[in-house]
């Protein structure tokens, strides 16, 4: 099962939805990244399970935004707009099981 918080930056106002770290489903597995060339965090797809259980990681993960492959690990939730540090929300969505 996955969880996607809200994250906000108290500096500049940016806001996304993901998870809090590597996370994975039943269908996929993520970490959240970001893309050094729209400068958006999202949980980029990582790796692939198949419906017997399979697991394969993929060979060039892309941005869902601008299916850019200029990505790095999203760390001490960094703002990729203005560096600063984003806070978490409380609030979680269970997006699979």
């Amino acid at each position: 099962m996955g969880q996607w918080y809200l994250f906000r930056c108290p500096k500049c106002s940016y806001e996304t939805e993901c998870s809090d770290g590597p996370d994975r489903g039943m269908y996929a597995a993520v970490d959240p990244m970001i893309c050094k060339d729209c400068k958006e965090v999202h949980n980029i797809c990582v790796g692939e399970f198949s419906k017997n259980g399979d697991y394969k990681d993929l060979e060039k993960p892309e941005c869902p935004s601008c299916e850019g492959s200029n990505l790095k690990p999203w760390v001490n939730h960094e703002c990729p707009k203005c560096g600063d540090k984003m806070k978490q929300s409380n609030q979680s969505h269970i997006l699979w099981d």
